[in-house]
């Protein structure tokens, strides 16, 4: 007999997700790794092979393995020494229990049917995904509209949707000219259930401002243990900071919102996105009273997808091009709105490409591969301002903060003028093989060819191997050959390079010496092996 997944008595709680994925982008990657072994039976076994899967791609990362020749024999050991959890979820103590927490947010979002004992299944939104239909931001999308709070996975009194409730009071705000800050996000996360005109005035009567120990002092005397069936309110750190966070960075890759910043973060409806959110919101989804008892009900429920639906992404899809319409206005008012100068989103830069998490980020709310481009862009524009047009390619909301990659096989930062077309390509990768493989021939395929004036392409990253570097300067000649782009100029450059590198003001002679260096380097290699025929 399977497992079910076993939780104590309902009760009024704070809405959360699994904080130990904390980056809600991860889930496309870790989708792509259980679509290899969908149907697999998830006992001991089962789990072991899944569990090493999920390393041996590289979705799943620690330190400790950094420097070692991963097998997957090796890997079971490991798994089995160092991932450990209490029972959880019908899942054994052990490796077993550990794994459960790849698999608790995309259960609750219908993505995944995977009990202990049984098939590891896929839903049809969830192929989706894998299969290139849709991006994780409209898979997410459509889900959060059919997210229910009461469900097999959380046992829970407040019966309704979360998402549908934040959304509507953002709504409702932003036609009487308001924002909801984010300390009042995190009230909201209490409401018990679901109205928002109870939640607004709340909010109206109680001011928070940015006091974030305010917000916590009235979740404490609102919800706290103020009766049998509401239960006790976890720490403020862990309210807000883990199980808030993590919450509101699901709402952002929905892209159903806007974020700016005025001293606190503050959240408005994205009204690129509004026509797509309206559109979900009239299918009126909801879950049966049974669904909410029981795990492959809420499943099969939960994760359809058919060619309604389909038709909905479709149709709204197009919107999302316009995102970085106009940058350049908004790239202005960003470093307005959040005082930025070259000094501070350098250390962000830096930060985010060494992969150190203290200190003070700003922008915190954006995933780090995104979060990566979207600095770099900043950066540039401190030095290039409005002499250059700026078109990223990353997905954002109306006052331009990206929530979402771009689909595949497209440059990541495109600049141009009338003289000169740069293309940027920013990788937060640090694997040799994982670099070699996907950061360099295939770069000078995403180039504009139907930019007019000269050419560049630069590739950024932590680090950068000395195959990837070879790689990519052959590739660049190759192209320059059989493409006729005489002008194109190319190079690699670490982090730190490229800030130094942009520092001198002569970055596009700099990119040409490098191309010329090499290719005259090249002749010379040429020459002596036809000396020796």
């Amino acid at each position: 007999m399977a497992n079910k997944v076993k939780h104590g008595k309902r009760y009024f709680k704070q809405m959360a997700l699994e904080v130990a994925v904390r980056n809600p982008e991860r889930y496309e990657d870790i989708l792509k790794t259980f679509s290899k072994y969908e149907g697999i039976i998830l006992n001991d076994e089962g789990i072991l092979k899944v569990y090493s899967q999920l390393y041996l791609d590289n979705v799943v990362t620690t330190d400790k393995l950094a420097n070692i020749v991963l097998t997957e024999d090796y890997l079971y050991k490991w798994i089995k020494d160092n991932c450990k959890h209490n029972n959880e979820w019908g899942y054994p103590t052990g490796y077993q229990a550990a794994f459960t927490r790849y698999l608790k947010t995309l259960s609750e979002f219908g993505f995944i049917y995977a009990q202990y004992n049984q098939k590891l299944r896929l839903s049809p939104i969830s192929k989706a995904l894998v299969n290139g239909k849709i991006t994780l931001s409209e898979a997410f999308a459509v889900q959060s509209m059919r997210f229910w709070r009461k469900s097999p996975y959380r046992r829970v009194l407040n019966d309704f949707n979360f998402f549908e409730f934040i959304m509507d009071a953002l709504i409702k705000l932003k036609n009487k000219g308001h924002k909801l800050s984010i300390n009042q996000f995190n009230v909201g996360l209490f409401s018990d259930d679901g109205d928002v005109d109870d939640f607004l005035n709340l909010i109206k009567n109680n001011k928070i401002g940015n006091d974030t120990d305010k917000a916590y002092c009235l979740v404490k005397s609102k919800y706290d243990d103020i009766d049998a069936l509401h239960a006790k309110v976890s720490s403020q750190n862990t309210a807000f900071r883990d199980y808030g966070n993590t919450v509101f960075r699901v709402l952002q890759l929905t892209g159903f919102i806007s974020v700016d910043y005025k001293g606190i973060l503050m959240l408005s409806p994205n009204e690129n996105r509004m026509d797509f959110y309206k559109a979900l919101k009239a299918e009126k989804f909801s879950i049966t009273e049974s669904a909410k008892e029981d795990e492959e009900e809420y499943f099969e429920l939960l994760g359809s997808f058919d060619c309604r639906l389909e038709s909905i992404v479709v149709k709204y899809r197009e919107k999302e091009d316009h995102s970085t319409a106009e940058y350049n206005k908004k790239l202005s008012q960003i470093i307005s709105s959040y005082k930025l100068t070259p000094e501070v989103i350098e250390q962000h830069l830096i930060r985010v490409s060494s992969g150190n998490n203290k200190g003070k980020d700003l922008f915190w709310f954006i995933q780090n591969p995104v979060k990566f481009e979207f600095l770099l862009t900043l950066y540039v524009y401190t030095y290039f301002g409005d002499s250059m047009v700026y078109k990223p390619n990353y997905i954002c909301d109306e006052v331009g903060i990206p929530y979402s990659h771009a689909p595949g096989n497209i440059g990541d930062i495109e600049i141009y003028c009338d003289e000169k077309y740069w293309l940027i390509e920013a990788t937060l990768i640090r694997s040799k093989i994982q670099q070699v493989n996907n950061e360099t021939v295939n770069l000078f395929r995403h180039i504009d060819k139907t930019r007019v004036g000269d050419k560049y392409l630069t590739l950024v990253a932590p680090y950068i191997h000395d195959d990837t570097k070879l790689i990519f300067n052959v590739a660049s000649v190759i192209t320059m050959i059989q493409t006729k782009m005489l002008t194109l100029s190319s190079v690699t450059q670490t982090t730190n390079e490229f800030v130094d590198a942009l520092k001198t003001q002569n970055y596009f002679s700099e990119v040409r010496n490098n191309s010329c260096d090499f290719i005259k380097y090249l002749k010379k290699q040429i020459n002596s092996i036809i000396a020796l025929q």
